[in-house]
């Protein structure tokens, strides 16, 4: 464990947890424990409905799918998306300029309804 996560531990630091939502098997054709026999992680919060969290017990072993063969499935996603034509660089890029004016906008509408200036324009 690295020694800057040890340290946040001991000020009583709290890993995030995955939340699964909507985890019910929508096609009745499917089975009940599909969605969850392969989506499983470490200490999970799931809005599990009641029929999916009955056949827990009798339809399978959960285990910690998210961290098998991490390396091999990212390469494939990432070989995957260049053959689709998709540029992870590119993506990234306009995903942080969105998200940056995003906040930008945001914060010059709360200096507007604050009254505040900070000299801001989004």
């Amino acid at each position: 464990m690295a020694r800057r996560w040890k340290a946040l531990l001991a000020k009583g630091a709290q890993p995030q947890r995955l939340l699964w939502a909507s985890t019910s098997t929508k096609n009745k054709r499917i089975a009940t424990s599909s969605t969850w026999k392969n989506s499983s992680a470490r200490k999970p919060v799931d809005t599990i409905p009641p029929a999916t969290f009955d056949c827990l017990p009798r339809n399978g072993k959960l285990r910690n799918s998210l961290t098998e063969n991490v390396r091999r499935r990212a390469k494939k996603t990432m070989d995957d998306l260049a053959k689709a034509g998709i540029s992870m660089k590119e993506v990234t890029e306009k995903l942080v300029l969105d998200g940056v004016k995003l906040f930008a906008d945001a914060f010059v509408k709360l200096l507007d309804a604050t009254g505040k200036s900070a000299g801001v324009k989004a």
